[in-house]
């Protein structure tokens, strides 16, 4: 394939406005990224402590002058 056109060394130009979308997006992704990671987190430490508890009752003692 030759091409009969001269073929000049060219840039390949890159509008700015696309360019700031593309970086606000890859920021916004970064941010609910670690956003969801820091809230999945809590969510499976707080489910390893939160054991189940059970109910305790405490009695004092009576004695069989107090009845």
């Amino acid at each position: 394939m030759t091409d009969t056109t001269d073929n000049k060394s060219k840039m390949l130009t890159v509008k700015t406005g696309y360019a700031r979308i593309a970086l606000m997006l890859m920021a916004a992704n970064l941010l609910l990224t670690g956003y969801a990671i820091a809230a999945l987190t809590n969510l499976q430490t707080a489910s390893i402590t939160n054991e189940p508890v059970t109910e305790t009752t405490t009695s004092t003692p009576t004695t069989a002058e107090e009845n």
